[in-house]
């Protein structure tokens, strides 16, 4: 690692880590947006059948995006300490213990996916839906996994540019496929299902070609199989905090769900669209994030605290311009947005009070983005994971409840909650941020996997 750069450097360093990342999450975006205008012109409650069933795939993609987050704070911090070993073998033990939890899991969703559908109490025709959906889908999960590590482990060597190339293929599948199935051959909800599983199968067969045969990070011989069980456990103990983050998340959104439904299946719909649209905004957190673990990681495994310092300040600045590109889009043209996905007037209304809000305060969630990622960098996993449980299950849920079921206010004041929620985990992220003084502390993780 080079250890003596000015700011200029260190600027271009984030913006060539940052531009792979969040052209991958526009990617990813623009094709959720285009397939869910795709389904959206089908018909409105197509649109809610599929976010209700994603609501359990999502917890799935929580759990190991969690797990795939303590390989990636692993990988960094042996990439800073010039290690590919251990990388090698933090990459084949997640891989192994990763594929053998997600096809129990499948399993369960694909038998029992009708009682935890029950959960949400949708009405016959939504529930049988999303039951279709939920069931084709449930079988691209392992390969969503795999393709969940492969960018983890590019993004932790500083290399998005692959996960960024793989994520186009896929997207692009999934559209033309998209449009195909339900268009073209008049298969409806299963052929967005069917869309969804043959593009992660492509996105998961592209992303163990490089990990084995182009970039011979792993190898596939008769030691693969051969794994260290202690050293899964570490990796576990580093990630599965931030796949509780992420699933308390998960589990607060079901429970938002269920209230969003007591305003009729419409307003579900304009909440499914709200959250697609909201991306714009989402997109710089999640990356600057993953930046912030990434450069954290290898100047911390490089024993560098004052540079990875550096490097979170100047990651601070440049989020505050796509934090303003952000807010502009979704505060000042909700409608427009919310109109490329139906043209249903009442969904449109709900939809942009939705978006409108989440774009002004954008802000909070970028800068606890930056903040939790640098803190989980340096080993400190627990902290985003309780300042999360904090936000959603005593500010959050119980708020939205209240004002759901006893209250009995409007649909809006969900908004204001969820609003209220962002801005006192930005603080809390920050507070502990400043006091852990993790810089000084070095806390390197190298020394757990043998």
């Amino acid at each position: 690692m080079e250890m003596n750069v000015s700011k200029n450097e260190v600027r271009k360093r984030i913006l060539k880590m940052m531009l792979p990342i969040v052209s991958e999450s526009i990617v990813q975006m623009s094709a959720s947006i285009v397939s869910m205008a795709i389904i959206g012109r089908v018909s409105v409650i197509a649109i809610g059948a599929i976010g209700l069933s994603s609501r359990i795939t999502q917890l799935v993609w929580a759990l190991f995006k969690g797990i795939t987050t303590g390989q990636n704070v692993f990988v960094a911090q042996f990439f800073g300490a010039d290690n590919k070993d251990k990388i090698r073998k933090v990459v084949i033990e997640t891989f192994i213990s990763a594929m053998v939890l997600i096809i129990i899991m499948q399993l369960l969703i694909f038998l029992f996916g009708s009682n935890f559908l029950d959960l949400f109490k949708p009405s016959a025709e939504l529930k049988d839906l999303s039951l279709t959906y939920l069931k084709i889908a449930s079988f691209g999960l392992p390969f969503m996994v795999i393709m969940l590590i492969v960018t983890s482990t590019f993004q932790g060597m500083g290399n998005p540019r692959v996960p960024f190339t793989i994520t186009i293929i896929v997207n692009i599948l999934n559209i033309v496929l998209c449009f195909t199935t339900i268009y073209g051959l008049k298969m409806g909800i299963r052929g967005a299902a069917i869309s969804l599983i043959s593009s992660q199968i492509i996105g998961a067969l592209a992303g163990i070609y490089c990990l084995a045969v182009k970039y011979k990070i792993i190898k596939i011989d008769k030691n693969f199989l051969y794994f260290n069980f202690k050293d899964i456990v570490n990796i576990y103990k580093v990630g599965l905090p931030a796949s509780f983050e992420s699933i308390f998340w998960q589990l607060g959104a079901m429970v938002i769900t269920f209230a969003i439904l007591k305003y009729g299946e419409t307003a579900l719909s304009a909440y499914q669209i709200g959250l697609q649209v909201e991306s714009i905004s989402f997109m710089p957190s999640t990356a600057f994030a993953i930046v912030s673990t990434i450069f954290v990681g290898h100047y911390i495994g490089a024993n560098n605290g004052a540079k990875a310092k550096i490097y979170v300040n100047e990651i601070i600045k440049s989020s505050f311009i796509l934090t303003i590109i952000g807010t502009i889009i979704l505060g000042f043209f909700p409608k427009i947005l919310v109109g490329i996905f139906t043209d249903d007037a009442t969904v449109i209304n709900i939809a942009s009070s939705y978006i409108m809000l989440m774009g002004f305060f954008s802000v909070f969630q970028n800068l606890a983005g930056i903040f939790n990622g640098a803190l989980r960098a340096a080993g400190f996993t627990n902290v985003p994971m309780f300042i999360s449980l904090l936000g959603i299950w005593v500010i959050r849920v119980p708020l939205i409840l209240l004002c759901t079921f006893v209250f009995k206010f409007n649909i809006d004041t969900i908004w204001y909650v969820i609003c209220l929620d962002m801005v006192v985990k930005c603080t809390l992220s920050y507070t502990i941020y400043k006091r852990k003084n993790i810089f000084e502390s070095e806390k390197s993780l190298v020394e757990n996997i043998a």
